[in-house]
């Protein structure tokens, strides 16, 4: 029987916690209806491998989501909140909680 924390030679770290997550889940699903005395994968621990990536608008991507935010009428100033959010280095949740009392407008 193949461990999922032995590793394949190439086999990536996410590929291995997908599979381990499954055999967590099924051998759960065999314990709730008696098919299994108790899960033998309850302890095995996850990689829990980052695959998120940074990646930046070039400009002619910049240039089209703005041009193509102008022409949206459904979200007002959607094309100045990307402005904004591009130039200040907001994130999403960021942008959309701004207030106009955040606003310093004494010190600028």
């Amino acid at each position: 029987m193949l461990l999922v924390q032995d590793q394949q030679p190439g086999c990536a770290d996410a590929r291995s916690d997908f599979c381990t997550l499954h055999l967590k889940a099924f051998f759960n699903w065999c314990v709730d209806r008696n098919l299994a005395a108790s899960n033998p994968v309850r302890r095995v621990k996850f990689f829990n491998e980052d695959n998120s990536r940074l990646r930046y608008l070039t400009e002619e991507e910049y240039t089209r989501l703005v041009k193509a935010a102008k022409t949206i009428d459904a979200s007002p100033f959607l094309a100045e909140k990307i402005i904004l959010s591009v130039h200040a280095g907001l994130r999403r949740g960021s942008l959309f909680l701004l207030r106009w009392d955040h606003v310093d407008f004494v010190s600028v």
